[in-house]
């Protein structure tokens, strides 16, 4: 891929992916593996450095960035449910992707593919059935398993954690979308370091030539997408199209089987 296809798949994800609240990962994975035709872990690895630029971006220049600040201060009980978690789901993602071969890691990526995309159909249905679950423990407990899921997804498909947090924080706290994006975003960057040092650890980071300039074009052309639409949209207005955007990566998961 070149850098200036690299740089319109950057708008053109970050775009889809803001409408959604989250930065544009899940749909760019399925144009790597699919139309690009990166393999799977390479794939996942390219994905993992762009959200990172990305994030780590966006997290200093975004409009909720100042928020960011207030809820780490106030909310710090959900970061000690989340961080850790997620956390450990990427060093285990990555542990466990890096033993697979590719027609089992395409296998993969193709069921939490739609895993991720049901999960999104179903947060649209939670919402507009305006169900919600505040029961304590079993909330503190679902959180921790939804950032160990997070975490995991992170290292195995290399998106999944920002749909898995805000969906979890928006339900089991009742949490806007725009407080469930300034939490996921700061707590994908450190799940992110986490991934790619136990890929490089493991001396099993593949990436192809040329991987830092089409890092940069990729995620300045996401920047820029995701910055357009929230100065257009409102993030808390996000949840409205959570799940068309969830049939969308099911259809994209249907097609990365078919190419593969």
């Amino acid at each position: 891929m070149k850098k200036r296809g690299g740089f319109f798949l950057g708008i053109i994800t970050g775009t889809l992916g803001m409408l959604s609240s989250l930065h544009g990962a899940e749909f760019r994975f399925p144009i790597l593996v699919g139309p690009t035709r990166f393999l799977t872990l390479p794939a996942i690895q390219f994905n993992l450095l762009v959200s990172l630029v990305t994030t780590a971006v966006l997290c200093c220049i975004d409009r909720s960035g100042f928020l960011r600040v207030g809820i780490l201060a106030t909310k710090w009980r959900i970061y000690v449910n989340v961080i850790p978690g997620s956390l450990v789901g990427a060093w285990l993602g990555a542990l466990w992707i890096s033993k697979r071969d590719e027609l089992e890691a395409r296998s993969w990526a193709v069921r939490a593919l739609i895993f991720v995309g049901i999960f999104l159909i179903a947060y649209q249905w939670l919402i507009i059935q305006r169900i919600h679950f505040h029961a304590g423990f079993v909330r503190s407990v679902i959180t921790v398993a939804g950032a160990l899921l997070g975490g995991f997804l992170t290292s195995t498909i290399g998106t999944g954690s920002g749909a898995i947090y805000i969906v979890t924080l928006a339900i089991f706290h009742d949490f806007s979308n725009l407080m469930g994006e300034a939490i996921a975003s700061t707590a994908i960057v450190p799940t992110l370091l986490i991934s790619l040092g136990t890929f490089w650890s493991r001396r099993k980071l593949s990436l192809p030539t040329g991987t830092p300039g089409l890092v940069v074009t990729t995620a300045t052309g996401s920047i820029l997408g995701v910055l357009l639409v929230s100065r257009v949209f409102s993030l808390d207005a996000g949840w409205l199209i959570h799940g068309v955007f969830g049939l969308l990566l099911i259809l994209a998961a249907l097609q990365v089987q078919r190419v593969g």
